[in-house]
């Protein structure tokens, strides 16, 4: 089902442009704004916002829980990926952080697709993707 789904997503859109062409120049915008940003040691910050960095970052690499709920997908599959990033090269704190970013550039894509299915296209859909992506809670 996903996969026919995909299909008929990277479909010619109105203008005639392939949907996933669009929505991949969103998330190519996603990467090139967050890349500069990526965390590549660990977090030391007592901002509000940015207090659970840290724990995320060590729980992962330890394939530990972090406080409660203790997010258990997050952290499962999490520690996983930072595993085998590590074993590619990647830094603890680098690892993590980038499986937080393939989460946002999922949801990118996610935001597209709904907003395909609810009878916009693609760009409106990229651009909601976007413009979530660059919020600052997000």
């Amino acid at each position: 089902m996903v996969i026919r789904e995909w299909r008929r997503f990277v479909g010619r859109g109105e203008a005639g442009w392939s949907d996933g062409l669009v929505v991949a120049v969103a998330l190519l915008v996603v990467l090139a704004l967050y890349l500069p940003t990526l965390q590549t040691d660990v977090s030391g910050n007592h901002a509000e916002p940015t207090l659970d960095t840290g724990e995320f970052q060590i729980a992962l690499n330890v394939w530990g829980t972090m406080h409660p709920t203790g997010y258990p997908l997050y952290g499962l599959v999490g520690s996983g990926f930072v595993h085998l990033a590590r074993l590619l090269g990647a830094g603890p704190a680098t690892a993590a952080s980038l499986f937080s970013l393939l989460w946002s550039l999922g949801v990118v894509v996610l935001v597209a697709l709904v907003v395909r299915e609810l009878g916009g296209n693609a760009a409106y859909g990229a651009v909601a993707g976007l413009a979530l992506a660059t919020t600052r809670s997000f």
